[in-house]
């Protein structure tokens, strides 16, 4: 199967509905969704076909999978953010962004190996 396709397909419907909402509220859902889908179709292609090199196994989990996973988690936690954010009282609502900022700069300290990794470029 041919991954970059599947890679630029999936970037392609993303930029498409972000040009076309820009309400995150409302971008949040079909987004998740296309992610979703773009996920099982990759699960399903790696089951039936596997990897042809260790090379092209390792751009799959860096590149490819990390695409539509990352944006899936991103759109999950903006749309989690944004409808428990609180409607009124701007001292709760800064707590609330607080305490945000702080789980979030928690997550990365504990997963700064993974981040780091991630972050290097594959040289093919």
């Amino acid at each position: 199967m041919n991954w970059n396709e599947v890679y630029f397909e999936l970037e392609s419907s993303l930029n498409e509905a972000e040009i076309l909402d820009s309400d995150i509220q409302e971008l949040s859902n079909p987004i998740i969704l296309i992610c979703k889908r773009t996920l099982v179709k990759l699960n399903k292609s790696v089951v039936n076909y596997g990897f042809k090199t260790e090379l092209e196994e390792i751009n799959f989990f860096k590149k490819i999978k990390s695409f539509p996973l990352s944006k899936l988690i991103y759109y999950k936690e903006v749309r989690s953010i944004e409808i428990s954010f609180p409607k009124a009282g701007r001292s709760s609502q800064l707590k609330y962004i607080r305490r945000h900022i702080k789980r979030v700069n928690k997550f990365y300290a504990r997963n700064e190996e993974s981040t780091q990794y991630l972050a290097r470029t594959l040289v093919l």
